[in-house]
């Protein structure tokens, strides 16, 4: 048998990751993020260099896309609501 498909629900990174032990694992290119003071964002790239990550985020509009080292208490994942049904 030969898989040629893959297919992911919402739930899949509650499985694939270990996010309470490492909450930086949440900060991956696609994530909408909001930043404290300049608001909400989409990661499109993380550059890891040692203990340091950095984020290119896009802000959109006129403020553009931005580098800028990633902050737990500055920024925070804006979970995705999957409609009515989503826990």
């Amino acid at each position: 048998m030969k898989v040629d498909s893959y297919m992911f629900d919402g739930e899949w990174r509650k499985v694939a990751v270990d996010e309470a032990a490492d909450p930086t694992l949440r900060y991956i290119v696609g994530t909408r993020i909001n930043c404290m003071n300049l608001g909400e964002a989409v990661i499109e790239k993380v550059e890891k260099r040692g203990q340091t990550i950095s984020l290119l985020v896009d802000f959109g509009g006129t403020r553009g896309k931005k580098y800028m080292p990633l902050n737990l208490k500055t920024m925070t994942v804006i979970e995705e609501d999957n409609g009515p049904d989503d826990p």
